[in-house]
């Protein structure tokens, strides 16, 4: 090309009068502006601008990226902004671009993209895995993602994060207990085959500790002893060798019990007492309550315990044993407590609800639910409460109360819940099936959000809940 011919094709391309002609140029366009995700059914908007060196009046059109492309928008004026908004038809990565036209008819070339994610819908199923009979255990977490649930048809399941199988130990009959995760990765938990069972991480038996009777959901001490109740009536301690340490008698079958910052032991009694038992095994004091305590007791901050009863109450107690106050819903009350960022304890009752207690115990609000609420709650990091039903939805709810989104689940729900690093919700359900479910919070660092406080179940105060 001689230097003329240069000269030429810069002058058409930067829009010089040649022969008297003005020539037009090609409007600019920018990438698409937008949010990088969305969820699926939501409306997403981009917006969108081009510049036309001319002057000249604009129109736009988006592709967005499903083989759907819009129709041409009304003329605008050069850099004026556009919105469009569009609705994606499945959950996957998309991505966007524009193209512009003049009312000379030029027109630009397709723009450099966004990438929009669309994720699937908050409070719908991720996946969910079939064991041969009901699941009452709540599940548990393990620091790896691995998901450790109960089942009445005799195994203990070890589940990956996407709901496949890594191995089922037998137990010998009904797993009702919530495993409890051990800092060195092994699984702790009862069976009605009178035992205390411990699992490797491979899913091979470590040992078994043999008590009189069916055997609960243990907690586990700061120096790793295991601590269970039995239908025998007995605490007892079990050194991580899975020799015996101490047991403790009391008049009635325990609740699983919960561990202080200091080591004391704490549990209820179908006696209707409260009990605190030194690291040792030698009684600290015991509280009577006006009946059977089934729930495990929640750990405040300052040592405070807070635990509810047959007789339809929640029970503040001191770390010392004295009653602070009570709380009264309309019947009895099963589950075991929880307790917000800002102090607030939730608990449900078989009155059919949910209650947020203040920390002075005034009622701060309840939700009414369609059945028993016999499951523990559990609060994310944004305060959001999860809990199940015997009307067979998981619900999550707002910090003021009100409902965030619900599922319905095909049968009772007495398992509690718990969450995956990625705020994923895995509850279980009494058709015999575990159910993994869309959420987007993690576990809250709350002094106890949620049963036996953290995703491994330790049943232990102190630490951090998310791990």
């Amino acid at each position: 090309m001689t230097a003329l011919h240069r000269t030429l094709v810069a002058a058409v391309l930067s829009g010089l009068v040649i022969a008297g002609c003005q020539v037009n140029r090609v409007p600019l366009v920018e990438a698409p502006a937008g949010e990088p995700a969305c969820e699926l059914g939501d409306r997403y908007e981009v917006r969108v601008s081009a510049n036309d060196p001319d002057a000249n009046l604009v129109s736009l059109r988006v592709d967005w990226g499903d083989g759907d492309t819009t129709g041409w928008s009304e003329w605008v004026e050069s850099g004026t902004e556009v919105r469009f908004a569009h609705y994606w038809p499945q959950v996957g990565m998309y991505r966007l671009s524009v193209q512009t036209e003049d009312t000379r008819g030029h027109q630009s070339d397709w723009s450099s993209r966004l990438q929009v994610e669309v994720l699937p819908r908050t409070g719908s199923l991720a996946w969910t895995y079939g064991t041969g009979d009901d699941v009452r255990s709540a599940p548990a977490v393990g620091t790896d993602g691995t998901v450790y649930i109960g089942s009445d048809d005799r195994y203990l399941y070890a589940l990956r994060p996407g709901g496949t199988r890594k191995w089922r130990y037998w137990a010998g009959s009904y797993v009702r207990s919530a495993p409890a995760v051990a800092e060195d990765g092994t699984i702790y938990f009862g069976s009605n085959d009178d035992r205390l069972h411990a699992v490797n991480p491979d899913g091979s038996a470590r040992w078994s500790f043999e008590t009189g009777d069916d055997v609960g959901s243990p907690a586990i001490g700061t120096d790793g002893t295991v601590y269970v109740g039995s239908e025998d009536d007995r605490l007892y301690a079990v050194n991580p060798d899975g020799s015996k340490r101490w047991e403790f008698r009391v008049g009635g079958n325990l609740s699983a019990p919960a561990v202080g910052a200091d080591g004391t032991v704490y549990f209820g009694s179908l006696d209707d007492c409260l009990y605190a038992v030194a690291p040792d095994g030698s009684p600290q004091w015991e509280y009577e309550a006006g009946d059977d305590i089934r729930s495990s007791p929640a750990i405040g901050p300052g040592g405070e315990l807070y635990f509810c009863a047959d007789d339809g109450k929640l029970y503040c107690l001191s770390a010392g044993g004295q009653e602070n106050w009570t709380f009264s819903s309309g019947s009895a009350a099963r589950c075991s407590p929880v307790i917000g960022r800002d102090g607030t304890i939730y608990f449900g009752s078989r009155d059919n609800k949910l209650y947020a207690v203040n920390p002075d115990g005034t009622e701060k609000w309840s939700l009414k639910a369609g059945g028993d609420i016999d499951g523990s709650p559990a609060l994310t990091r944004d305060g959001t409460v999860c809990f199940g039903s015997d009307d067979g939805w998981l619900y999550a709810v707002h910090p003021d109360g009100t409902v965030k989104w619900k599922l319905e689940l095909p049968d009772d729900i007495t398992s509690s819940p718990a969450f995956g690093a990625d705020g994923t919700v895995y509850v279980g359900c009494r058709n015999g099936r575990l159910y993994a479910v869309v959420a987007r919070e993690p576990l809250s660092d709350a002094p106890w959000p949620k049963f036996h406080r953290d995703n491994r179940n330790t049943g232990r105060a102190g630490g951090a809940p998310g791990r």
